[in-house]
């Protein structure tokens, strides 16, 4: 009854300040309710963007008003509490480090059917050396029902410092496991240790850059 997916719930960024344009329809009031779309510039890319498309006459715009602008932001505040609250649902209950968690989650994950659409549906899953690999026998045996776990522990362990919470994952998933969820339990602890957020640039990556520092981080 949200009107918005789960992952979308639980995000710090209801409007994407990291993106070049950012477009909605909070802030839009008056006349133009409904029939217009809020534009925010957040960088030079993002001015010459919007500058060309207004020269070529593809657009109409007009300065918001000032009551919009407030509305917007307060609207912006209401939702980031929302989802501070979210977030305390979904995480209550689930102490430790990654490994505890994802142990914390061992029921969820034994429906697994090794479909991996999860991995397929990941927009920043690419990488040969585990998530291909980690079909292999010693790791997912055949006829094994339900799945070895390797295969999700060994993504959990190379996305933590990529996954941004997209929740493809698990609108794919057909045993409906909470991947998104797990994720993002992770990710907020990382975030919690290392003030790390992935997905917003920031120039203070996690302290390890391969991975066996990062088996020794866990």
């Amino acid at each position: 009854g949200m009107g918005r997916r789960e992952n979308c719930q639980r995000c710090n960024l209801k409007i994407p300040s990291n993106a070049d344009l950012a477009l909605g329809n909070w802030g839009v009031i008056g006349p133009l309710a409904g029939k217009a779309t809020f534009v925010e510039v957040f960088s030079e890319a993002g001015a010459d963007v919007l500058g060309k498309v207004i020269d070529a006459g593809l657009i109409a715009t007009e300065e918001p008003l000032e009551k919009g602008v407030k509305i917007r932001e307060n609207i912006n505040n209401f939702m980031l509490k929302e989802s501070q609250a979210k977030k305390e649902i979904d995480y209550a209950g689930t102490t430790g480090d990654i490994i505890d968690v994802f142990y914390q989650y061992e029921d969820e994950f034994s429906k697994c059917m090794k479909c991996y659409g999860c991995r397929e549906a990941c927009p920043l899953c690419f990488c040969e050396d585990c998530c291909l690999e980690a079909e292999g026998p010693e790791w997912v045996p055949g006829g094994y029902t339900p799945a070895a776990p390797f295969f999700h522990l060994t993504r959990l362990v190379h996305m933590v410092d990529a996954c941004t919470n997209c929740g493809q994952c698990s609108e794919v998933c057909p045993c409906e496991i909470p991947v998104a969820k797990v994720w993002s339990t992770v990710n907020n602890k990382v975030r919690e240790v290392y003030g790390y957020i992935p997905g917003m640039g920031s120039d203070d990556p996690l302290p390890f850059t391969d991975h066996v520092s990062k088996a020794k981080w866990l």
